[in-house]
């Protein structure tokens, strides 16, 4: 003998219905709860530079150099340094297009230190609390997260 066949009603697809959407609401709100979505007050607010919104380290150092670019006069030769060599490379690739009117030479590239090129430097941009590695230099401008140093001439 076969078993008889049972009916089913519709109960058993709503309930999976509902089981999927509550695990679809649960996975959003863990999603929205781990994002990166601004606050109400800082959705409004305009940055101060145009990297602040993806990168607040790359935001100060925007800042630096627009504090910095005056310093060093049309034409000049500069280069950057820094305590962490992952903004050196920073200050350095931003500061292409903010101090673009003078001749950039990397004190280091990617990490690695390029002497030859960055001692040839008239002035040095030092961001933060790194030392200047220079023998003598005039400071020429004191700013708010760094310094701006002249060389003098051999």
């Amino acid at each position: 003998m076969s078993e008889p066949v049972r009916e089913t009603k519709g109960g058993g697809a709503a309930l999976r219905a509902w089981i999927w959407n509550l695990g679809a609401v649960a996975v959003l709100v863990a999603g929205l709860h781990c994002s990166r979505l601004p606050t109400l007050a800082s959705a409004f607010r305009v940055p101060a530079t145009p990297l602040d919104l993806t990168s607040g380290q790359a935001g100060r150092l925007w800042a630096f150099l627009m504090e910095a670019r005056d310093a060093v006069p049309r034409g000049a030769s500069y280069t950057v340094e820094a305590q962490d060599r992952d903004d050196e490379m920073t200050l350095y690739m931003l500061s292409l297009g903010i101090l673009f009117e003078q001749e950039a030479l990397p004190s280091s590239y990617f990490g690695v230190a390029t002497p030859d090129s960055g001692d040839r430097a008239r002035f040095v941009l030092v961001y933060g609390a790194a030392r200047p590695r220079l023998a003598q230099a005039r400071l020429v401008r004191a700013v708010g997260s760094g310094a701006i140093y002249e060389r003098w001439a051999a």
